[in-house]
């Protein structure tokens, strides 16, 4: 586990608007097109949750990227472990196609990076980007989820929004 704040490598890519809200561990950029939603996160375990504009008017699923913040077991867990039991978890659920899992940095800790998809019944065929972090104080899943059709739109900012994540 992380014990000591590493140099940050936060990025707030160029027309991105910041999620800077007092009391959280966090700050996180996001596309300024986008709706921060303080609303819809009452009475979830998200802390963040933004919207991505409707595309046309066939357009039925709201893309979207949240974080969930909790606190980080003190049993030493290192990322890897973390990622590991959030995987098993998922997996028991059934119906993700793995597409990749990739190290990555988020803020100068070790992070896992995972891609899959599944077809929801509701919101057909979905992508979903997902980054596992740790801190010593807290542990971090950022989900971004789109559309299958709406990936190609929107994958380059799920990356960008991740690596825009900053602890405090």
């Amino acid at each position: 586990q992380n014990t000591s704040k590493p140099t940050s490598t936060a990025v707030v890519p160029e027309g991105y608007a910041t999620h800077d809200v007092a009391g959280q561990h966090f700050t996180i950029s996001y596309p300024s097109n986008w709706e921060d939603n303080r609303t819809d996160i009452e009475g979830t375990d998200y802390e963040a949750l933004f919207y991505a504009p409707y595309e046309n008017d066939e357009d039925v699923f709201a893309d979207n990227f949240s974080v969930n913040e909790i606190v980080a077991p003190k049993n030493n867990l290192t990322v890897k472990q973390y990622f590991d039991t959030n995987m098993a978890a998922i997996e028991s659920e059934g119906g993700y196609k793995h597409i990749s899992t990739t190290d990555i940095t988020t803020d100068g800790y070790a992070a896992k990076r995972w891609e899959a998809t599944k077809v929801s019944e509701k919101s057909g065929e979905l992508h979903f980007m997902q980054a596992y972090a740790l801190t010593p104080d807290n542990a971090y899943v950022v989900t971004c989820t789109m559309s299958e059709s709406s990936k190609d739109l929107y994958i380059d900012s799920c990356d960008k929004i991740i690596g825009s994540l900053k602890f405090r």
